[in-house]
């Protein structure tokens, strides 16, 4: 009978360990442990699908700022911070990152697509420039200007910014 007694003292201890370590065990299955993705970091921000790029453009010449907002291109989703800095165009700095929205900013020494720029060509021509997709000055007429004197060839050289096309042939025809 002693024997049955201790036997049951034990059951019922090992029974109370197996319930502890089976709530421990459920406690602990039950804890999410954060998904890694392909750099093995917990919790890394990856670019979604559908991502917005936030683009500040600077314009040296006119000191002008456009903000433009375009799609991310499709092959980074699913990229981290580091992978879309190395595979940005030249030129482009990364100022936040969001998987939904990166911001970024560049620095052109253009005008800005409002102006009008009377400038001279690769043969010492006067020309009409427009910034007409915001990253290159594209030739969109010539200008009947004859450059006569150093200050001028200077000053056209550099370009002369005009808020209308109007504004630029008047002050052409002035000379």
């Amino acid at each position: 009978m002693r024997k049955d007694k201790a036997i049951d003292r034990l059951s019922a201890r090992l029974l109370r360990v197996g319930v502890v370590m089976l709530i421990g065990g459920i406690a602990l299955f039950s804890l999410r442990v954060p998904p890694a993705n392909e750099t093995g970091t917990p919790n890394a921000a990856l670019v979604a699908p559908g991502c917005k790029l936030q683009q500040t453009i600077d314009y040296g010449r006119c000191g002008h700022q456009v903000l433009r907002r375009v799609d991310a291109p499709a092959m980074w989703a699913g990229m981290t911070k580091d992978a879309v800095a190395g595979s940005m165009e030249e030129g482009w700095r990364m100022t936040d990152f969001a998987p939904r929205q990166i911001d970024m900013v560049c620095g052109l020494d253009l005008f800005c697509p409002e102006h009008w720029v009377l400038s001279l060509d690769e043969n010492g021509t006067a020309a009409i420039y427009r910034n007409l997709y915001g990253f290159a000055m594209d030739r969109v007429a010539d200008a009947p200007l004859k450059v006569t004197d150093e200050s001028m060839w200077e000053m056209l050289a550099a370009g002369v910014a005009f808020d209308t096309r109007e504004a630029l042939e008047e002050w052409v025809a002035e000379r």
